[in-house]
């Protein structure tokens, strides 16, 4: 609990957000209390990606928690994703920061959906594709020739090809 970044007053407001969320209160009772089958009828769309991560989750402090990481409740997780992007990092970066602190079910593809729709990213955004660059079509036939090495059925290969006039 002390390696966490955040106040105790922050931590008092996850722990009241918790308590609201209909889902992470249900998710805290069954770490708690032990959980119910996988067919069982409170295991719902809703639960069921906690359900396949049970043995890592556990009640700390009145925290839900995943490892070491605070499980957030759905209110505050568009807040969350935007302090993960503070820094108009990419999509790997926000990631990693996200792995060391936080978690719920679907984080992954919300930062990346925050970080391609971000109007602050995509102006300074360095990838832009490489221009193609034309060749000059060759007079005559093995004028120019392409190559490459490849290994298929546990043979090595040298494959060459003209280029056709």
């Amino acid at each position: 609990m002390d390696d966490i970044p955040a106040t105790e007053v922050r931590l008092n407001e996850i722990r009241m957000k918790l308590q609201e969320d209909s889902i992470c209160r249900i998710i805290m009772n069954y770490c708690q209390d032990g959980w119910p089958g996988y067919e069982h009828p409170t295991i719902t769309v809703s639960t069921r990606p906690y359900w396949l991560l049970r043995e890592e989750l556990s009640v700390c402090h009145g925290l839900l928690m995943r490892g070491s990481r605070l499980v957030i409740p759905s209110s505050m997780r568009a807040e969350i994703l935007q302090k993960l992007h503070e820094g108009h990092q990419g999509i790997v970066k926000c990631r990693e920061r996200a792995k060391n602190l936080v978690w719920w079910p679907g984080l992954s593809r919300e930062i990346e959906d925050v970080v391609k729709n971000c109007s602050s990213c995509l102006k300074h955004r360095r990838e832009r594709p490489e221009p193609l660059k034309p060749t000059d079509f060759p007079d005559r036939p093995w004028q120019q020739l392409g190559s490459d090495l490849f290994y298929w059925k546990g043979v090595n290969y040298l494959l060459v090809i003209r280029l056709f006039l």
